[in-house]
């Protein structure tokens, strides 16, 4: 299945062979460089869901949930945090620039962008 992409009043959409992914809208937290998971009592949610950093940044994810979670690179780049149970955390450093959409692989409902510039 070719990968398709579609416009909404939400975002767009990606479609491949293995996900769907609805690109994150909404504002993004400038300078952020700590996602929470399952933060704010959403279990199924990254905290901020978009956020915006300089090249060279180094990125925690810690997972607040009570559930097994991951952040793991959607298309072009290859990161992934691993399963991350309660408490624990991966850094990850964006050394490029460009934007790197990512879901977490048990819960590919879940998304998040990080922009780097």
């Amino acid at each position: 299945m070719a990968a398709e992409s579609h416009k909404t009043g939400f975002g767009d959409i990606i479609n491949s062979s293995r996900w769907s992914l609805w690109l994150v809208d909404g504002p993004v937290a400038d300078g952020v460089d700590t996602i929470k998971i399952g933060d704010n009592n959403v279990e199924y949610a990254y905290w901020p869901a978009r956020t915006r950093v300089k090249a060279g940044t180094a990125v925690t994810f810690t997972n607040v949930g009570d559930t097994p979670h991951t952040a793991t690179a959607f298309e072009k780049s290859n990161w992934d945090t691993g399963v991350l149970e309660k408490g624990q955390s991966k850094t990850i450093t964006f050394s490029e620039p460009g934007s790197y959409y990512y879901i977490c692989a048990p819960h590919p409902w879940m998304y998040g962008q990080i922009i780097v510039e």
